[in-house]
This record gives structure tokens, C-alpha cells and sequence, in this order.
């Protein structure tokens, strides 16, 4: 399992969300969505900048418009 694994399992169990977007480094972002396949929960990752755990950077301009992208209710 990876790092993140159990933090995923236990957002799932206690929020049962229909979507999750992540952002992290490659191995997390594939872990995480290789995990949730199993589950149904609709997904998207976003890959940061560049590895690590202090000092990373996300495209903002990548998370917004993921973000942006759901659709509004009739």
C-alpha cells in the first residue's frame, strides 16, 4: 500500500464523497487512483510540480479549472 492508503480509506468511510480530486506527487496520485477504481467514486489526480513533502508547488491554473469543471444542477 502506499502512503496515503489509509488516509483515502478513511475519507471515503466517514464523508462517502461522489468525487475526489487530488493533488500530490505521481506515486501518491497513482496509488490513490488505483485504490479508488474499486470504490466507483468518480476521480481526477492532479500531479504536483515536482516531488517531495516540503516546499512542492501545484499548477493553480490546472486545480481551478478542474475544479470548475463540474456541472451545475438543473
Amino acid at each position: 500500500m502506499f502512503p496515503g492508503g489509509g488516509f483515502i480509506k478513511r475519507i471515503i468511510k466517514k464523508y462517502k464523497p461522489e468525487a475526489i480530486l487530488g493533488v500530490a506527487c505521481p506515486h501518491e496520485v497513482h496509488g490513490g487512483m488505483a485504490q479508488l477504481a474499486k470504490t466507483g467514486v468518480v476521480l481526477q489526480g492532479i500531479i504536483l510540480k515536482y516531488g517531495g513533502c516540503v516546499e512542492t508547488k501545484v499548477d493553480l491554473k490546472e486545480l481551478y479549472g478542474m475544479m470548475s469543471l463540474s456541472s451545475s444542477p438543473d
